[in-house]
């Protein structure tokens, strides 16, 4: 008789769990013992006393094992959460909604992130627990985002905002769903409140604003643009469709907000049937320029355009950016996705920026970088001779210096600088005179194969800040290195000749010949084989050597905003298309293209917070689209 052996079940196999550390603090007396021990002891009646020190207990979710520790923490203590900190892979901060003592709940969190920044664990995920829905309330959900100012630490964690009721396991699963999903990663940074458990009492002790209620059927859209935006708030429009949406994103506009937070405010208030067409229209109104003193029935009038009434036009306009899967895939739906259709060469945007300019009609911020510079002059030298874009670069920029009234309204100044605006044309001209067939894109194909000519401190190479100073008025010669007669101009490319080894060591070392967007996601494509989590912190280090390395930066593409936004998207299309992050990078390439479009974060990002300072040095959440979340096509 044969001997074998029996063959082992993949259901019998026991995979090894991994823990994961959960710091579970909070104001004394918010519910932080009885929830662990609810979790730990789930048919026991559970009597708890206050806690002094911690308890640990190692809890199994979803095949996870969360190892929590529940901090007793007094207030002259509560500095003491910096030791638990190190390791934890995420905080669950609890609060009492039945309590009012809101400085002591507000100290202990500013402990908590003072923590976290000083061991350099800045992106762990947050949870906070609202306990105790179910008794007179003296702090709506709501009024937490406010209070621990969740909607700035959104950048940089992911944060939800759970009521619950721990009494009666409302909530408490939800929580712990999050924190999985999170430090797997699969959640991207942003603020998410839950919704309040059916149990729980709305009656507020408090002023503050009232939970928003449905839209009230009947009656008319108000055109008080006031009256319009206070029956928004209280949830009292007859009616939300595309045109009230355009409305809310002029009001918005006018407030300084973007097409995002018009869509999350929408949202919040209950207003949004479908995310993606919602934005769609919003998004139609940041992309106008924007005339003083106006209403916002009165820009819809002016820009018919933008908003035809007739519905057959209105889905034309969406089916010439969108294909079919706006309408079939539910995702679509929940969160707002950008075009998919074919993309604008962005000469007709560059158009518009030159003409916005000549007209006095540009935003304050547009025109205070390099990089706004760089691209009025070469928008200007792809449609005429050198000697008339000099002149006409001077004579706009001279009617801006003597002031103008900005599209908010609001009067402004923008200092003349002859130098800067020279120095950008120059670098505009060579890299044309360079690779002439760029006059036949846009101004962003240019930036995406020379980032370091848009770059803020490119101008740094050649002048000194003294010097600089001194070349407002007239042109003054560099002190540091003579101006370019020759631009690099390098092609955009992955390094298809390199394997993925010998290209990781290219990159370590600073050996590779060019650098861009698609070699950035071939490197996140990489480092996510160790974890999102690790493979991010790898990819920035590698962004902040390159940062700090002057003699390489030049030639080099280093910025961080743009090293996250990268390895999301590579890490979303991998989850999405179900790829195996284990293959080459050539054939994830071969079934995901979309990842070498170099314009992908513009449906995302504005020129204006992508291409500014804080988000080359530091991590800048998109103010257009919320990025995709990690959920499977």
């Amino acid at each position: 008789m044969a001997m074998g052996h029996t063959a082992t079940k993949l259901k019998d196999f026991v995979f090894p769990k991994k823990h994961r550390n959960i710091v579970l603090c909070g104001p004394n007396a918010a519910g932080k013992t009885t929830l662990l021990y609810k979790l730990k002891l789930p048919n026991e009646k559970i009597t708890v006393m206050p806690t002094i020190g911690f308890n640990v207990e190692s809890i199994e979710y979803n095949l996870q094992v969360f190892d929590i520790w529940d901090l007793g923490l007094r207030s002259k203590a509560r500095p003491l959460v910096r030791h638990y900190l190190p390791t934890c892979h995420a905080v669950a901060f609890m609060i009492d909604a039945h309590d009012d003592d809101w400085w002591d709940a507000e100290d202990f969190f500013s402990c908590v992130l003072h923590g976290l920044d000083d061991h350099n664990n800045p992106h762990v995920p947050l949870l906070i627990w609202v306990n105790k829905m179910d008794l007179p309330l003296k702090v709506q959900p709501h009024e937490v985002c406010e209070r621990l100012k969740l909607e700035q630490l959104a950048r940089s964690h992911p944060i939800l905002v759970q009521p619950c009721v721990v009494l009666n396991d409302e909530g408490i699963k939800e929580g712990l769903g999050f924190l999985g999903a999170a430090i797997a990663g699969e959640i991207p940074f942003g603020l998410t409140l839950a919704s309040t458990p059916q149990t729980s009492k709305l009656e507020s002790t408090t002023p503050a604003i009232a939970p928003p209620t449905k839209p009230s059927p009947g009656g008319e859209v108000p055109n008080s643009d006031e009256v319009f935006l206070e029956a928004f708030e209280a949830g009292e429009l007859p009616s939300f469709g595309p045109k009230e949406m355009m409305r809310l994103a002029f009001l918005q506009r006018r407030r300084g907000g973007t097409a995002q937070m018009t869509l999350q405010a929408a949202k919040l208030t209950g207003y949004v049937k479908h995310a993606t067409r919602m934005h769609f229209w919003a998004s139609r109104v940041f992309e106008t320029p924007l005339e003083s003193a106006e209403t916002s029935l009165g820009f819809l009038a002016k820009h018919p355009d933008l908003f035809p009434e007739d519905a057959d036009a209105q889905e034309a306009l969406i089916a010439a950016a969108y294909s079919e899967r706006i309408d079939t895939d539910p995702t679509w739906a929940l969160v707002a996705q950008p075009p998919d259709w074919l993309r604008s060469d962005g000469k007709e945007a560059d158009a518009a920026f030159l003409a916005s300019v000549e007209d006095l009609m540009i935003e304050a911020d547009e025109l205070s970088s390099f990089r706004s510079l760089v691209r009025l002059a070469f928008t200007l030298l792809c449609q005429q001779d050198r000697k008339s874009a000099i002149k006409r670069l001077d004579t706009a920029l001279q009617k801006l210096a003597e002031g103008w009234t900005t599209p908010a309204g609001e009067s402004a100044l923008r200092p003349f600088h002859e130098t800067r605006q020279y120095v950008a044309l120059q670098l505009a001209h060579l890299a044309l005179t360079q690779c002439p067939e760029l006059k036949k894109g846009s101004f962003s194909k240019l930036e995406e194969r020379c980032p370091d000519l848009c770059d803020e401190d490119c101008i740094f190479k050649y002048y000194s800040e003294e010097v600089l100073q001194k070349g407002q008025r007239a042109f003054v010669p560099p002190d540091r290195e003579p101006l370019p007669s020759v631009v690099k101009v390098p092609d955009q490319t992955w390094h298809a000749d390199l394997d993925d080894d010998s290209f990781m060591n290219a990159v370590r070392s600073h050996s590779l010949g060019s650098w861009g967007l698609q070699s950035l996601a071939r490197l996140a494509y990489l480092l996510l084989r160790a974890g999102r989590r690790e493979g991010l912190q790898q990819l920035l280090q590698e962004v902040e050597k390159l940062q700090a390395s002057p003699e390489v930066k030049a030639g080099l593409f280093a910025h961080e905003t743009f090293a996250y936004f990268t390895l999301h998207m590579v890490h979303f299309y991998s989850v999405s298309k179900k790829l195996p992050l284990s293959e080459p990078f050539e054939d994830f390439v071969q079934k995901c293209d979309q990842i070498l479009d170099t314009s992908l974060y513009r449906s995302y990002y504005s020129d204006v917070l992508i291409h500014g300072k804080e988000a080359r040095t530091g991590l800048v959440f998109p103010d257009l689209l919320p990025l995709p979340d990690l959920v499977p096509a």
